[in-house]
């Protein structure tokens, strides 16, 4: 949604192709980590989302060695804000917020949330918002958002 626009735009003000090569997969982590190891020669940019502020909090967590840290970027432009929304199927009985949380507040575990993957920009914010409420959802995983949105609406 982002990156081919700003290769159409980027390539007449460069005066050669703009390349978009996408590499999908751990909620950005694996498309960050070949960025962080390019050749610093300025023709690799990485266009991510936020969610690269925690992958190495992440491995940390997880007794691993980042393979990369926020020290590897320089971040040189925002494109978009893009905030995180909780949206329902509209066959639920949720009409606000508040109907939701006291309904999984009484069915803990029993409903599924999903999101574009693990430790990625939708899930850590739903899982840290989860805890400090002290409502338990079971997640659903997927790759990426466009499949994270099918299953939901299927939920």
């Amino acid at each position: 949604m982002v990156g081919r626009p700003f290769a159409a735009v980027l390539e007449p003000i460069i005066k050669q192709p703009a390349v978009i090569d996408t590499k999908a997969g751990a909620a950005g982590a694996v498309g960050a980590q070949v960025a962080a190891n390019a050749k610093p020669d300025g023709y690799t940019l990485l266009l991510h989302i936020v969610s690269i502020s925690g992958f190495s909090e992440v491995d940390r967590l997880f007794g691993r060695q980042p393979k990369f840290t926020r020290a590897d970027f320089i971040p040189i432009a925002r494109f978009i804000a893009d905030p995180c929304v909780l949206i329902v199927n509209d066959q639920t009985p949720y009409r606000t917020f508040k109907e939701f949380a006291d309904d999984a507040m009484k069915r803990p575990n029993e409903i599924i949330f999903s999101s574009s993957g693990l430790y990625g920009a939708l899930h850590l914010p739903m899982a840290l918002y989860l805890k400090a409420a002290g409502i338990k959802l079971r997640h659903l995983p997927t790759n990426g958002g466009g499949p994270g949105a099918h299953r939901a609406d299927r939920q």
